[in-house]
């Protein structure tokens, strides 16, 4: 019985391949920085940051060259460490109709590997920096929180509470499926 499970999860796009958070929240104004982490062998491909709910009609806001070298395409750049297998994506000066899920992925033959990220945007207001502050100080939180980036816990949050940093989950898209 756990075979076909296994053999389910490897044929999604993305499985055991490409992981990042299952989400992340960040103000009006600031930044939202996001990693995703990927498996050795992948270091010299192309990495790309879509954005739209479903895999294929997502469009396209920035890839890299295959090299190290960061790409800015507007508010949103890409850097690829290759020698540690993570990319890391920034989206600047965000607004609250950024607020969608995104998908950092891998250009390879064939299908593309990815995983979404739910990004959420909220409005710059005290009452919702002060929660977050005032949680973080009191342990709750296992990240850092600045006043431009909130780590999530994905669905079922309070908006402007954060409770702790998200640890990379492998492949959303098989989770959901199961």
């Amino acid at each position: 019985m756990q075979l076909p499970l296994v053999l389910l999860l490897l044929s999604l796009p993305g499985c055991l391949s490409i992981q990042g958070p299952e989400s992340v929240r960040g103000l009006e104004g600031g930044s939202v920085t996001v990693r995703c982490d990927y498996k050795p062998r992948w270091e010299t491909y192309r990495k790309w940051w879509c954005r739209g709910a479903y895999w294929e009609l997502c469009r396209t806001l920035v890839r890299t060259t295959g090299s190290q070298l960061e790409v800015k395409r507007d508010r949103v750049s890409i850097g690829d460490n290759q020698s540690h297998h993570f990319l890391t994506v920034t989206m600047e000066k965000v607004r609250q109709n950024d607020t969608d899920t995104y998908w950092c992925g891998i250009s390879k033959t064939g299908r593309d590997l990815g995983a979404p990220i739910r990004v959420t945007i909220e409005p710059v207001m005290e009452s919702n920096y002060a929660a977050i502050l005032k949680t973080q100080q009191q342990g709750r939180s296992m990240g850092t929180v600045s006043r431009d980036t909130i780590p999530s816990a994905g669905a079922g949050q309070l908006p402007g509470r954060a409770s702790r940093a998200l640890a990379a989950h492998e492949c959303p898209v098989c989770a959901h499926n199961l």
